[in-house]
């Protein structure tokens, strides 16, 4: 007896004697076949692609935080955060960490390391105990002016020789890049903030955090 296979009546005109099998009728509408097997591989390779970008620019600012650490004594989160209270003149811990996109908990190790240093001193605000200012000294003020770029030497000329409309398409690319991580969900659910989980900031502060090359 030959193996039977259910059937389900198509929307065609009355009259029509067309009928679809019930399985591709449950797997997707007529005319939209589910994806196929090389479309998924080729979704996978986009993503594949994405995760490997993202991976070695993580590990390329690691190495050279490591490289300013050994040659001008301070990391590249240290220098960003120099950078920015150098250029405000005074700034609280949360304010800060919300220029250079690190929580407070992590930014304060950076602090405490700078403050070691004799690069910035931290003053309690006279109006609101609460509030920690945190000021340059001259020291520090004199590392920012002499202190390279904390971006790579060669990347920045590398971009400085970029026409500037593709330089602003690699920086909004990039920033796209940010917001599709930091707005992404998962089952409906928003996706924890990097400061949360540690995962952005063990990149910015290598040395703040756990280290990049102890990763599988």
């Amino acid at each position: 007896m030959s193996r039977s296979t259910n059937y389900i009546p198509s929307t065609a005109p009355a009259g029509s004697s067309a009928v679809v099998p019930a399985s591709r009728r449950e797997a997707g509408t007529e005319g939209d076949p589910p994806t196929t097997g090389p479309e998924r591989r080729a979704e996978h390779g986009c993503q594949l692609r994405v995760l490997h970008s993202i991976r070695r620019i993580i590990r390329s600012v690691d190495l050279y935080s490591k490289q300013l650490s050994g040659c001008h004594g301070i990391t590249v989160p240290q220098l960003v955060a120099l950078l920015a209270v150098c250029e405000h003149g005074s700034l609280t811990v949360t304010g800060l960490g919300k220029l250079v996109h690190v929580s407070p908990s992590t930014l304060i190790g950076v602090v405490d390391r700078l403050e070691e240093k004799g690069l910035v001193v931290r003053e309690r605000s006279g109006r609101d105990r609460r509030l920690v200012h945190l000021y340059p000294t001259e020291a520090g003020m004199e590392l920012a002016r002499s202190s390279p770029s904390p971006l790579q030497q060669g990347l920045v000329e590398a971009l400085d020789a970029l026409p500037e409309d593709e330089q602003a398409m690699l920086a909004s690319a990039l920033e796209r890049i940010v917001d599709l991580m930091e707005t992404g969900r998962l089952g409906g659910v928003p996706v924890p903030e990097a400061a949360d989980v540690g995962v952005a900031e063990s990149a910015f502060c290598p040395d703040e955090t756990t280290r990049l090359e102890h990763e599988p």
